[in-house]
């Protein structure tokens, strides 16, 4: 379970005859000073206790694999005061850190890639507050539904990033990777600015944007999967925009609408592609208008008490309508805010 202290580095002396050696070494036996002698080793975290812990060292540590296991129970914190990196190096198979408990453990330390490395947030969440630096190598990052993996202090490197199953990632800072994103599976929310040359969204998963102005590259939105950009946030497309699923602009009572910019290219794959939301506060009339044709009008109609009227000067009456047409004025009776 680690040193008592919660410090890695007890030494740099690795024989197991050593009394003050803090790590047990479950396949060769004994106790040694540090988690990373004579080669790349998993760590298993398998209890309770040790809830902060650090990473200091006159060098770097490098291990294959970290797994908290299912008795880890308590959140557990790896902080470095020695300004360490934390390698994640290849050794027959390549590494990993996984949570099997249900808390969630953070790293305040650098992380390197110099394999292809999996982050599974299995059955708790994991924070990485430090840099994440990938190497050029692939980032997977599997977990379940429920759990989520946070990436606060960026993702660098030529390499690329997959959500390969239900689980949540977020970037809650920029990233400046350059290698592509797939959203195969779950959500992916950014809020800062993302250097990704392409990020695809596949069919039931979620690309989602939770920041002010993000920028991001291209973005190809496959059948069956969505993008929002949550209410009062805006994203950019500097580069292609391929919507075969849908893209909604988000809206609410306090932030207002979404907003979308594109810079390059716009395919579209049908008429249905894109939806944007307009919060409407109950008990008065709205006017509204449409600035594209045959957009449907899905809240308005489907909500009771709600109703849209146009004004037909040949009937000198309000008939009701159920879709806009392009630069016409129409009422919006709003029954219950929506």
């Amino acid at each position: 379970n680690g040193p008592s202290d919660g410090e890695w580095d007890w030494g740099l002396n690795c024989e197991g005859y050593n009394t003050d050696g803090q790590w047990y070494y479950n396949s060769w036996g004994g106790n040694r000073q540090r988690p990373d002698c004579y080669g790349n080793h998993d760590i298993y975290f398998d209890g309770n206790g040790i809830n902060t812990m650090d990473l200091n060292s006159v060098n770097d540590f490098g291990v294959r694999r970290i797994f908290f296991t299912v008795n880890a129970t308590t959140a557990r914190t790896l902080n470095t005061s020695a300004s360490r990196t934390l390698w994640l190096n290849s050794n027959n198979g390549n590494p990993k850190i996984e949570n099997n408990s249900t808390a969630t453990h953070t790293f305040n330390v650098p992380v390197s890639m110099t394999a292809n490395t999996e982050l599974n947030p299995v059955a708790g969440s994991l924070v990485f507050n430090s840099t994440i630096t990938n190497g050029g190598y692939w980032t997977d990052v599997w977990g379940s539904s429920g759990t989520s993996l946070t990436i606060a202090g960026g993702l660098s490197g030529t390499g690329g990033l997959t959500v390969k199953n239900n689980t949540t990632v977020n970037m809650t800072s920029a990233c400046a990777y350059t290698g592509d994103t797939y959203v195969d599976n779950g959500v992916l929310v950014i809020s800062g600015d993302n250097s990704s040359t392409l990020i695809t969204v596949a069919s039931g998963a979620t690309l989602r944007i939770n920041g002010n102005d993000v920028d991001i590259q291209s973005l190809t939105i496959n059948s069956g999967g969505a993008v929002e950009v949550l209410a009062g946030k805006s994203l950019t497309v500097n580069g292609t925009l391929t919507n075969n699923g849908t893209l909604t602009l988000k809206s609410n009572a306090t932030d207002g609408t979404a907003t979308i910019k594109t810079l390059g290219t716009v395919t579209n794959g049908g008429l249905n592609n894109y939806s944007v939301e307009q919060y409407l506060t109950g008990g008065r009339n709205w006017y509204v208008s449409s600035p594209v044709s045959s957009a449907a009008n899905t809240v308005i109609t489907g909500t009771s008490g709600n109703a849209l009227y146009y004004r037909s000067e040949p009937l000198n009456s309000w008939p009701s309508a159920t879709s806009f047409a392009v630069g016409n004025g129409y009422i919006a009776s709003i029954g219950a805010s929506n």
